[in-house]
């Protein structure tokens, strides 16, 4: 992979062969998948799994669980585009092609409606 300076990767995060690293901050237990571009002051929180090819824009925060132990992990899937200063966090999935704009929060307690369908989600 490829980190500019100023980029930060801490012990046991794993950052594919592909990945391209803008400063920015992987935390422990973090998996960050190839052809990701994590984008200038995101950062990407502990044991959070970003799959392949995603942009994390600049600012961005995938939040990060150590603790409790029942607690699931943050998860970007394949194909994403997170606009910049997004957050997120508690465990929630962003399912594959997935687009957020700029200055969007998930959160579990956040509701999602699907256009298509009219179907409501909760933290995905």
């Amino acid at each position: 992979f490829r980190a500019v300076p100023s980029s930060v990767v801490r012990r046991s995060a794993y950052v594919a062969p592909g990945a391209v690293l803008m400063p920015s901050f992987v935390n422990v237990g973090a998996y960050v998948d190839s052809g990701t571009m994590v984008d200038t002051w995101a950062s990407v929180g502990s044991c959070a799994q970003i799959g392949k090819n995603v942009h994390l824009s600049g600012g961005v925060g995938i939040g990060g669980v150590l603790e409790p132990m029942q607690a699931g992990p943050t998860i970007i899937e394949d194909n994403c585009f997170i606009g910049a200063r997004s957050e997120v966090v508690e465990g929630c999935i962003v399912r594959e092609g997935s687009v957020l704009g700029m200055g969007v929060f998930i959160g579990q307690s956040t509701k999602i409606v699907d256009r298509a369908t009219g179907e409501i989600f909760y933290g995905e």
